[in-house]
Formats: C-alpha cells, sequence, structure tokens
C-alpha cells in the first residue's frame, strides 16, 4: 500500500461564520416589487455553508484508484476539482466528479477518482456549489 500525503491548499467556502440571509415584508404592510416579482409579505430564508469541508481520510485503493472522504453539513453538494499543476489559477481546475454523501443523512462524504492510476501526482480541491 503507498503513502498518501495529503496538503490542505485551501477551502473554497468562506470559514467565516454566517447567519441566514433573510428578506422580510416591507414595515408599510403593502406589496412592493422586487425584481419585476411581487412581494406579498412572505419571510424567506437562505443558509449558507459555514464551514469548510474537513477532509478526513486520503488513501490509494489496491487497484491504485484515489479515495477521498471528508465531512461537512448534511445534505450538501460537493464538486471535486483536480489538476496535476497546483500553480494553476482556480478557475482552471476541471470539475471531476461530485462526492456522494455516504450513507445518506450522515454528512459523510466520499470521492472516488479512477484516473488517478494514470498520473503521478493529482491536487484535489472540493467546492459547494
Amino acid at each position: 500500500m503507498d503513502a498518501v500525503r495529503v496538503n490542505t491548499i485551501s477551502a473554497e467556502a468562506d470559514s467565516a461564520p454566517r447567519s441566514p440571509t433573510v428578506s422580510s415584508p416591507p414595515i408599510s404592510g403593502l406589496p412592493r416589487v422586487v425584481n419585476g416579482i411581487v412581494d406579498v409579505g412572505a419571510v424567506e430564508v437562505q443558509w449558507a455553508l459555514s464551514a469548510p469541508a474537513r477532509i478526513t481520510g486520503a488513501r490509494v485503493l489496491g487497484d491504485r484508484t484515489f479515495q477521498l472522504s471528508f465531512s461537512n453539513i448534511t445534505g450538501a453538494s460537493f464538486q471535486v476539482l483536480a489538476t496535476t499543476n497546483v500553480a494553476l489559477p482556480t478557475s482552471n481546475w476541471p470539475t471531476i466528479g461530485a462526492a456522494a454523501e455516504r450513507p445518506s443523512g450522515s454528512g459523510r462524504f466520499l470521492f472516488t477518482d479512477p484516473e488517478a492510476t494514470n498520473l503521478s501526482q493529482r491536487f484535489y480541491r472540493v467546492k459547494s456549489p
């Protein structure tokens, strides 16, 4: 079994704690138009992820594929980006797949990269849309 060294380059999500964004009805109690849509006084709450993914494991499997595991908020979705050139701007890192929450509802995510068998080194990033 090969040894795996994991260097965390950066977290895609902003690590600063966030509060929900709340849009409330106008004080007058009358409907208002927002972006061409009538707001009748409903309250909308949007949550943002408050913490970057925490890597919990990285290993080369017996068939030489690479497996990355991490934890975060239950039900979140994550994309995995990879490159062989860590100096590339992150905007040039291609998305190579989605991480799956395993088991569902656990907050534990798993990604396996079958293409890693053909490369001597590869760098990974995890981002949430």
